[in-house]
């Protein structure tokens, strides 16, 4: 195994660093990245609006109300990055944690179903 030593690491993390290399980088992929997000912002927030409708019906507690939009987000985020049965095992991970953080695993449901259209049995 090669072993680096310390004194190189740092340099290469601090030539990394460089105001001018983020510059040149960003200058570089701005115009790229913009297009991206044009793309996706109007996606997003149709999915929000869609989220806020079902939330509205199902949540009792207004507390609650950021947390299933989060749900709602990351789930786009994970339909988007996976699919198959990995999206799958994600989409359990997903809702056990927002389970475990007090929300109401039949509203996750509804919004995974209704938006999504992705059942798991």
């Amino acid at each position: 195994m090669i072993k680096r030593n310390a004194f190189l690491r740092l340099k290469k993390y601090e030539a990394k660093l460089d105001p001018e290399v983020i510059k040149k980088r960003f200058e570089a992929e701005r115009k790229m990245m913009i297009e991206q997000e044009a793309n996706l912002i109007p996606e997003l927030c149709e999915l929000e609006e869609s989220a806020k409708v079902l939330i509205d019906e199902g949540c009792t507690s207004v507390i609650k109300y950021p947390f299933y939009l989060a749900y709602a987000r990351e789930l786009w985020r994970l339909t988007k990055r996976y699919g198959g049965n990995m999206l799958l095992q994600e989409i359990r991970i997903l809702e056990m944690k927002w389970e475990a953080r007090e929300l109401d695993p039949s509203l996750l449901e509804k919004i995974r179903v209704s938006l999504f259209g992705i059942n798991i049995t």
